[in-house]
């Protein structure tokens, strides 16, 4: 049985358990409920100031509410949480923090900052930055350098039809005609829809 919001809300000691304040900020933030959410968080980052990912899932709500500057804030500070750890994961926390931080300065049209985030997080080679870089290089028309990071990917995920669609739009871009129609004839064959339908325009 499904438990209800009003239940849920009034469940748990959140004033003195950041445990509890933090999971029923996940659940509101994932029901869009984002000012409560952002209220629970807060509650977990005043009972336990080093909660990394209270902070993260608190810039989280602040950019769905496209409050940019304190969402920019609060993922500096669980980056430098997360530097300051001793959790031997603390690389993948890291990288993961600042393709989440990048996406923020983008909202911002920071694209300086958003690429040095990205640049330092291809680094420790967290693989969804390559992904994410590669769609700044394409949207900033640096289609080489997109292209070489959708290129990683497939090294990450060979199969995933996304990176071969993406690597054709690059190369279409580029007005290779033969080579992009290679790349999406590999996306279709790996299901891509969007693929097919861009093929069926180019031949």
């Amino acid at each position: 049985m499904e438990i209800s919001i009003e239940d849920f809300l009034a469940m748990g000691d959140t004033d003195n358990n950041p445990e509890m304040a933090y999971n029923r900020g996940k659940w509101l933030k994932n029901k869009a409920r984002y000012t409560d959410a952002i209220k629970d968080f807060s509650d977990a980052i005043r009972l336990k100031d080093d909660y990394k990912e209270a902070y993260i899932e608190r810039s989280l709500c602040f950019y769905a509410t496209t409050n940019y500057d304190l969402a920019i804030n609060d993922a500096t500070q669980a980056i430098n949480l997360a530097k300051n750890s001793s959790d031997f994961r603390k690389g993948n926390f890291i990288a993961n923090y600042l393709e989440v931080r990048s996406r923020y300065h983008i909202a911002k049209n920071d694209i300086l900052n958003a690429f040095k985030d990205l640049n330092y997080s291809c680094e420790i080679t967290f693989t969804n930055a390559f992904y994410s870089r590669g769609i700044l290089f394409f949207k900033e028309k640096n289609y080489n350098e997109a292209l070489r990071d959708f290129e990683q990917m497939t090294v990450f995920y060979p199969n995933d039809s996304v990176y071969h669609y993406k690597m054709g739009l690059c190369y279409l871009k580029m007005e290779n005609k033969t080579k992009a129609i290679e790349l999406l004839r590999k996306a279709e064959t790996l299901g891509s829809k969007e693929a097919t339908n861009l093929l069926c325009k180019l031949i």
